[in-house]
């Protein structure tokens, strides 16, 4: 007599009944008494299957090396079992505590590790790809259990077995993600330890399916779970939820002694940044990137980390909130972006420019921005009132600095610069007299800061080439910005500086007379970059004739031109004056150089070029046409080269202008490509920073 018991059934009549029938039997066999005692041990114990079932894996994970064989796969395809193997994976439990960084390894740990290569080892074999198609997207579910706050599992652990389902199997994943409608609740746990590595990296894994290549099967074949999954994410407005972790992590995050509420909004920061930039090159997940321009929400919440203190708030929330501003500001300027396909076989990447999904939203952020300006003004003007109460100077070796400039003050600083770069009516619109005034005191305040000089220049270098006569009209006529140039320069000439620093009678004086050497680099390039606008405007007929009316009748402008001059000639020298021989080898670093290129040709390339070309090219104007001709059609390069100089020479001027027995100096050309076009703004690229 054979019973029809089935081992897996959780029925107690199918227990009863199948007891029953091995009871009744007349024929006894060493299988039917082992189901007899199972029978009997789930009768009285429930629980008991459960039980055996770790203890079998709990065996299993005590060998050093333990594999999945062929006679493991039905084990382990039973009910129960997988849940049990991955609980020695996530470790919850009531009370556990997650371990530190600096804590030794315990025994559950060494096994969650040997479960973890278990599942994810480097060659994995046909009996674990089998499992694996069955189970991915339980193990899924159950991994996402470490991030609950009862777990003592490690999330290096995760990350491995994430990525290697998501390399196999992605599309199990994100069924496994969102199927049971706990996606929301998952992604919201992960979020809490955002500023626990490597959980800010697993999340840009799964929102940007990095692991998989996109132009393989497995791409197109698992973008209709992905595209659920990024919908519910849009749904709840994820890019919202990850600013409020940049803005507020204290109230979203789990804190300890090893990571603070800065480093969760570094983390948020940096996962906001990464998933923008790849989501921004992929068609599928521009809807992620909507809520950014359609509303000014995620906007808000991170102006109001940037202006918004906290009471015993660190600067790093500030700063991070400041970062992402700018970086989406800079993100959205360009209609497209440079990427680069890597080959198989060593074959070298190729270059192809792919839409940007951002540009789209460009105008809205700048709006959005925009609106916010004021409240950025307001921190400025406060900033050393609030931010460096009861604080001491900083001292250097040959100075002081009182009130350290920060880099909170550099980032709100530039967010200011971006916007006034991306849209021509902000200069006018924002920076007031006082504003303007404030930033030029600061020149000499903090005349040994490169970083607020780079960004004063650029704000400067706007206004100069947006050509809004109003926002020119503050900056030169009543602040004065010219007359401070002309009172604060010092040529870069040994003898007069070596004057200037002796008629320095008192302390103060020593001290002023060592600003103006500091930064006496800024001052000549924005005094140069004058220069350069003035005598384009002659070439671009109907644009505003203020800037070169108001320094054509400027008392001691016309004046300061030959000091400019000759200061710039002598900056120019190649090698800071030290002749060099172009004709023989130079050897930068390594032979290849950084790029593999040549360093030897390089340098020859360099004092070949120019030199006022190059200097007019640091000040951050180019010639677009350069970039677009076809150069095939233009002869050799000395004719090529002698027409450009000629061009230099009849719309730009030169320094001849001003100083009659100079040198003529061929200035660079302007681009002239982008005048033409009025629709085409200049300013969706940052110019190169100055050289100080």
């Amino acid at each position: 007599m054979s019973a029809n018991y089935n081992i897996d059934s959780d029925s107690d009549e199918d227990d009863v009944e199948a007891v029953a029938a091995i009871a009744n039997s007349t024929t006894w066999h060493l299988h039917d008494i082992e189901k007899l005692k199972e029978q009997t041990s789930e009768l009285l114990d429930p629980t008991w299957k459960d039980t055996r079932n770790k203890h079998l894996l709990n065996k299993m994970l005590e060998l050093e090396q333990p594999t999945i064989t062929v006679k493991m796969i039905d084990f382990l395809l039973q009910e129960g079992v997988c849940d049990s193997l991955m609980s020695f994976i996530t470790l919850n439990a009531p009370d556990s505590v997650r371990p530190a960084p600096t804590d030794t390894h315990s025994a559950a740990l060494k096994k969650s590790y040997r479960a973890v290569i278990l599942l994810s080892p480097d060659n994995p074999t046909e009996a674990l790809n089998s499992f694996l198609s069955k189970k991915a997207a339980l193990i899924t579910k159950r991994i996402f259990d470490i991030f609950l706050m009862d777990s003592a599992g490690s999330f290096y652990h995760s990350y491995r077995l994430l990525e290697s389902l998501l390399r196999c199997y992605p599309s199990e994943v994100f069924e496994g993600l969102c199927s049971d409608g706990k996606a929301k609740e998952r992604i919201t746990n992960m979020l809490r330890f955002i500023g626990f590595p490597p959980v800010c990296e697993l999340l840009v894994m799964l929102l940007a399916l990095t692991p998989v290549p996109r132009t393989g099967t497995l791409y197109t074949a698992c973008s209709k779970n992905r595209w659920i999954f990024l919908d519910e994410m849009n749904n709840w407005n994820f890019m919202l939820q990850i600013a409020k972790v940049v803005a507020n992590p204290d109230q979203h995050c789990a804190l300890n002694s090893f990571v603070n509420a800065d480093q969760h909004s570094t983390a948020a920061a940096q996962l906001l940044q990464e998933i923008i930039e790849k989501i921004s090159l992929e068609e599928s997940g521009e809807s992620l990137l909507v809520p950014i321009g359609s509303n000014s929400e995620i906007i808000d919440t991170l102006m109001d980390g940037i202006v918004k203190p906290r009471v015993n708030t660190a600067d790093g929330m500030r700063r991070s909130c400041a970062r992402m501003i700018c970086f989406m500001l800079r993100r959205a300027a360009d209609m497209e972006i440079l990427c680069y396909n890597h080959h198989p076989n060593g074959a070298p990447p190729s270059a192809t420019y792919v839409p940007n999904r951002l540009f789209n939203l460009r105008e809205s952020i700048v709006n959005h921005v925009r609106a916010r300006l004021t409240d950025v003004l307001t921190l400025m003007h406060t900033f050393d009132s609030f931010h460096h109460e009861h604080k001491t100077a900083h001292k250097y070796s040959n100075y002081e600095v009182a009130k350290p400039f920060t880099s909170l003050r550099a980032m709100a600083i530039e967010v200011i610069v971006l916007m006034v770069e991306s849209e021509e009516t902000v200069a006018s619109a924002i920076l007031t007299v006082d504003t303007w005034k404030l930033f030029i005191t600061w020149v000499l305040q903090y005349a040994h800061n490169n970083v607020f000089h780079a960004l004063f220049y650029r704000i400067v270098f706007a206004v100069l080439r947006q050509e809004q006569e109003d926002a020119q009209r503050v900056l030169f006529q009543k602040a004065k910005f010219a007359s401070f140039l002309i009172e604060n320069f010092l040529p870069y000439s040994v003898g007069i500086t070596k004057d200037a620093v002796k008629a320095a009678a008192t302390a103060a004086d020593k001290d002023l007379v060592a600003r103006r050497i500091a930064c006496r680099g800024l001052i000549m390039n924005c005094a140069n970059a004058i220069r350069l606008q003035i005598n384009s405007q002659a070439t671009a007929p109907g644009n505003s004739v203020y800037l070169k009316n108001f320094f054509q009748t400027h008392p001691t402008w016309k004046d300061f031109q030959p000091k400019l001059a000759t200061a710039t000639e002598q900056q120019l020298k190649f090698g800071m004056g030290v002749e060099i021989d172009a004709s023989t080898d130079v050897k930068v670093g390594n032979e290849r150089g950084g790029m593999g290129g040549n360093p030897a040709e390089d340098a020859h390339a360099m004092m070949n070029e120019d030199p006022q070309v190059r200097f007019a090219k640091s000040l951050g104007f180019y010639e677009d046409a350069e970039w677009t001709l076809n150069r095939a059609s233009l002869g050799n390069k000395d004719d090529l080269v002698m027409n450009r100089r000629r061009s230099f020479e009849e719309g730009y001027g030169s320094f001849s202008d001003y100083q009659d027995d100079s040198p003529q100096v061929v200035v660079d050309e302007i681009d002239m490509a982008r005048k033409k076009s009025p629709n085409t703004s200049p300013y969706g690229k940052t110019p190169p920073l100055p050289p100080s």
